[in-house]
């Protein structure tokens, strides 16, 4: 059966104002799927296998990455920033081991591994500093395998601090209100394309070379005199309190500063931590013959150009990334064996603002939301939780052509009596959207989504490890997704282990 039900834009206590039973033949049957049974992944074989969250982020990418990266030389990241946040959890010298990572790649948990940070990532140095302390606490040597791009720009404390005062403007209703991370992500990307921000490679080496020292104090004294400037209005008691007070003037004291990033740059001298990372990529691909495995940060739809404009992140969220965020070409990627594996929660989330036309009423939406322990890793914030949104599935599948997907936390949905799909959009001028989203936020007003209803299962999956000991339901549910995005999926999440994941080979 399929349902039709009305939304109000961001009104997420009203998404359910009323329903209307309805069937559309546009929606099953009009276009026949790809016959995703012959679309086998050619993993482990491939040498690049990049994994891109196809939702908002929080998908449980970083369970993927973690999982597969014994099978890989690099594990890489070239987007984002310490908004990004992966949940590993592994065994590591025989004791159970819970992580919550921000910067630092996935192949932290592994040994003789490179975990490399390239250049479209932006970089706040305290966070990794105390990430590789965490990592080190395991027994691990993290900082022996890390290379850092001197290309990647730095997040500096009062870049935070800015990012936060900029969240209380838009509260007072001058702007959008987006719901940031606060982590200064969006003010170091903006610096850079205003050509004023400070790169890795500015203050790597200040340690012991008195002229680049010098140089880069002038780079900060300059920044810091550019951001008194322009954003002293924020200081005023109307959007800043005391507290944020002091943290500006304690992140902007360039002495401080300077014998910071000293040691920073001491500290990441001791195994050449700092390179090229567009040189040593390509020698790797080209020369070497390395196994690679990019993580991406945050989802597919907070795309700065294709997502949900203007509730996005800051950098591209996509597959074309890698080839700006770590300088590989697209014509070596066209060369070699490339994959992209999207990850799939098997319901939908966001975390901030902005249109989610799936979304659970109050209610049903913090239930799923504590069953699922759907709180930030970045901010602790609750997730909105919904329904599975195929509309915006296939359309991620437009924009990074996924070889495959893995569905996490399918073993959240046991117990429900019935779990609906998102297979279509009706916009108020009654045209019909099955693979893109609404062209502008205005058009998510009045927006109905087209359900598909199927039957749940009551049964505890978490304990099963082959496909066809599913409960037939989980099984249909699965097959379903298949048949109505043309995906093969290829892992089935069902719990936060390592080892809690199904291979599905058919």
């Amino acid at each position: 059966m399929l349902t039709v039900l009305k939304t109000s834009f961001f009104n997420r206590n009203a998404f359910f104002t009323h329903t209307i039973q309805r069937t559309f033949s546009t929606v099953l049957g009009k276009n026949k799927p790809w016959d995703y049974t012959s679309k086998f992944s050619h993993y482990p074989n491939t040498q690049i296998t990049l994994v891109l969250g196809s939702q908002w982020g929080d998908e449980g990418k970083g369970k993927l990455v973690d999982q597969i990266a014994g099978e890989y030389d690099i594990i890489a990241r070239c987007n984002g920033g310490s908004n990004a946040g992966h949940s590993v959890v592994a065994t590591i010298n025989g004791k159970k081991a819970k992580l919550g990572l921000h910067l630092f790649p996935c192949g932290a948990l592994y040994e003789n591994k490179i975990n490399l940070l390239g250049n479209g990532t932006v970089i706040h140095f305290p966070t990794l500093f105390h990430e590789i302390k965490e990592i080190s606490d395991l027994g691990l040597k993290p900082l022996e395998t890390l290379k850092v791009s001197s290309h990647a720009q730095v997040v500096t404390d009062f870049y935070q601090v800015i990012d936060g005062l900029e969240e209380n403007e838009k509260k007072g209703g001058v702007a959008e209100f987006i719901g940031t991370t606060k982590r200064g992500i969006g003010v170091a990307y903006a610096m850079e394309k205003d050509r004023i921000g400070l790169r890795v490679g500015d203050f790597y080496g200040i340690h012991n070379d008195p002229i680049k020292k010098k140089k880069f104090q002038e780079l900060v004294t300059s920044l810091i005199r550019i951001s008194h400037a322009r954003f002293n209005y924020l200081l005023s008691p109307e959007f800043c309190s005391n507290e944020e007070k002091e943290r500006w003037d304690k992140s902007t004291n360039i002495p401080f500063l300077m014998d910071r990033y000293t040691d920073y740059s001491r500290q990441l001298s001791k195994h050449e931590t700092v390179v090229n990372t567009m040189v040593y990529m390509n020698n790797a691909i080209k020369k070497f013959g390395k196994k690679i495995l990019i993580e991406g940060a945050n989802g597919v739809l907070l795309d700065t150009e294709y997502g949900t404009y203007p509730y996005v992140t800051s950098s591209c969220t996509l597959s074309a990334g890698v080839c700006t965020g770590l300088g590989i070409p697209p014509r070596l990627l066209n060369k070699i064996d490339f994959n992209v594996t999207g990850v799939v929660k098997a319901y939908q989330t966001r975390i901030g603002t902005g249109p989610m036309p799936t979304e659970l009423p109050e209610k049903e939406n913090t239930e799923l939301a504590l069953k699922g322990a759907e709180f930030g890793v970045t901010t602790g914030r609750k997730r909105r939780c919904g329904w599975l949104d195929l509309v915006a599935l296939r359309y991620s599948h437009h924009l990074n052509e996924f070889d495959q997907i893995i569905l996490t936390k399918l073993d959240i949905l046991s117990g429900y009596k019935e779990i609906k799909l998102g297979v279509a959009y009706q916009l108020k001028n009654g045209k019909i959207l099955e693979d893109a989203l609404p062209p502008d936020h205005v058009s998510y007003d009045g927006l109905e989504v087209i359900y598909e209803t199927l039957p749940g299962w009551e049964e505890d999956i978490t304990g099963v490890r082959n496909f066809e000991d599913l409960p037939i339901n989980a099984k249909n549910y699965i097959r379903r997704i298949e048949e109505l995005t043309g995906i093969f999926i290829r892992w089935i999440g069902v719990g936060p282990d390592r080892i809690e994941t199904i291979e599905k080979m058919y």
